[in-house]
């Protein structure tokens, strides 16, 4: 196995994966049949999960040190979070928000006595808010978390509870400092 054997504490199957990818790429191909294998899928389905050309997967499985797009990278990695979720009996929370605020995200929230998996959905538009959310209902995600102007859309058009993030006063009066401070500059 190329991946190193997780323990409980240890990293996400995903990240471990993405380290392994970016720091072996002489084994590109193997890490990919390996996390294929690791969920049980067929290229053809998993190619389809990750929303990538069957033929590409092909070559990134097949061929070592294959030239991947961060792109399709990143939909690798984004489907390999995705599937992990998955198997668990833990309930997935979609968040919907800007990459950089999804880093500040912890993967699990405990709430009393119920845990609750954080599902990262990153998004740059409203449009991709949108499509997020939907993306979220159909990998199984029990409510979701996203933007307020995106959430009045949300509620319209999927099954789940959608909550939109309001900011707070102290929010806005730090963010009105900010801005100020950028001003005087």
């Amino acid at each position: 196995m190329i991946l190193v054997e997780r323990q409980l504490g240890s990293r996400p199957y995903w990240e471990e994966f993405l380290i392994n990818f970016i720091l072996s790429p002489n084994t590109q191909d193997k890490l990919i049949k390996e996390a294929i294998d690791h969920f049980n899928l067929t290229l053809k389905e998993f190619a389809k999960e990750a929303n990538i050309p069957e033929g590409t997967l092909y070559k990134i499985s097949s061929v070592k040190a294959f030239d991947i797009r961060v792109s399709t990278l990143e939909n690798i990695v984004t489907t390999l979070k995705k599937l992990e979720i998955r198997p668990h009996e833990t309930p997935a929370v979609g968040i919907i928000t800007a990459r950089y605020a999804l880093q500040e995200i912890e993967p699990i929230i405990s709430i009393g006595d119920r845990s609750f998996m954080v599902a990262e959905y990153p998004a740059a538009t409203i449009e991709e808010e949108i499509i997020q959310g939907i993306r979220a209902e159909n990998d199984g995600c029990v409510a979701l978390i996203c933007g307020p102007i995106a959430a009045n859309t949300l509620n319209r058009v999927v099954r789940i509870p959608v909550i939109g993030l309001h900011f707070s006063r102290d929010q806005l009066q730090k963010a009105l400092v900010e801005a100020i401070a950028k001003i005087s500059e």
